[in-house]
């Protein structure tokens, strides 16, 4: 989940966020700093006098993450919070807590930096950002096991597909009840190949502009208004391409299947 904003922050605001990031250390210990000619890593807060930043000149991302060991293989994590010059995103791998727990660890994570992003970007028109990603590894089995052979977003020829595909469908559905007359809807499904054999992939995302009043001041707790919104069709979605028995099994939709 996260956000987008048009003009992007220069480098001295990058550095500035990058230093706020020691206040997450808690919960994302590592930090890699990425400038226009370094990678930096780092884990820890930064020790008082020293400079926490690379290349101040050229930073334009900082990421935080949940690995303690600085060497450790970039992809090896949890959870990270990723902030470029252009947007804001927390991601949550591997393993899902729950909506209500991820909210609640990306709120408090999104109000370490918020006060600081808000000082020099506008707020009245940002894309808001909400992706669930479903993965099965070393898979096997049937695809009709785990998908919904009536889905009308999947062609019926990968049902009898064997070898490696993957199906990138993005457009445009009207709905009315959020601020933005186009609601940007992503579903990518494949079947891969990893490290451990074939992977079925799933992933569903919805970004929305949101549009006020250059004058209307948005908080923290509004902002994470609309990404409710986004996250509910956002499991509808999902629960449309997954089976119903796997549908239930993971939690999404109940006994009449309705998404919970």
């Amino acid at each position: 989940m996260g956000f987008d904003w048009v003009s992007p922050l220069d480098p001295q605001i990058m550095s500035k966020l990058a230093s706020l990031g020691d206040g997450i250390a808690k919960w994302l210990p590592r930090k890699f700093e990425v400038s226009t000619s370094e990678v930096k890593a780092s884990v820890g807060p930064v020790i008082p006098g020293q400079s926490s930043t690379a290349d101040d000149g050229g930073l334009f991302a900082v990421l935080f993450d949940d690995n303690q060991d600085a060497n450790a293989p970039f992809d090896v994590k949890h959870a990270e919070v990723i902030i470029n010059n252009e947007g804001f995103m927390f991601t949550v791998h591997a393993r899902y807590d729950g909506w209500e727990k991820t909210k609640a660890q990306a709120h408090e994570l999104f109000a370490v930096f918020f006060d600081e992003i808000i000082k020099h970007v506008t707020l009245s028109a940002i894309e808001f950002r909400v992706s669930n990603i479903f993965n099965l590894e070393k898979f096997t089995g049937r695809l009709d096991d785990v998908l919904d052979l009536e889905c009308d977003s999947l062609p019926r020829r990968i049902f009898k597909a064997h070898g490696l595909w993957h199906v990138d469908e993005g457009y445009f559905d009207d709905h009315h009840e959020s601020e933005s007359e186009n609601l940007l809807v992503n579903l990518n499904v494949s079947k891969v190949q990893s490290e451990d054999g074939k992977m079925l992939h799933v992933r569903t995302m919805h970004q929305y502009n949101f549009h006020s009043e250059s004058n209307v001041s948005l908080g923290l707790s509004e902002l994470f208004e609309r990404f409710e919104y986004l996250h509910g069709i956002n499991k509808a979605l999902l629960a449309t391409v997954l089976n119903e028995q796997t549908a239930a099994l993971i939690g999404l939709v109940d006994e009449a299947r309705r998404t919970i």
